[in-house]
């Protein structure tokens, strides 16, 4: 077996570009942000709130409490 000195070794057709050679005739897998996203700022001022009421949620849920339940202590 003879190897062209022009050609990479098998398997690092595109080493340069850092995509394997099975996937070098495919569509790439995601595109780059031209510009950031409109929340990209506040990402953590809202998800930090979102955590924890999702966790409140969730374990209600878990406990039984039906959504719109009101407690005896709360009625008037």
């Amino acid at each position: 077996m003879t190897v062209d000195p022009g050609l990479p070794p098998a398997g690092l057709a595109h080493a340069s570009t850092g995509v394997p050679a099975s996937l070098a005739g495919l569509p790439p897998r995601s595109v780059p942000e031209v510009r950031p996203t409109p929340l990209q700022k506040h990402y953590v001022l809202l998800s930090a709130p979102a955590l924890i009421l999702g966790t409140v949620a969730i374990t209600a849920l878990e406990m039984g409490v039906a959504l719109g339940t009101r407690s005896s202590s709360c009625a008037s």
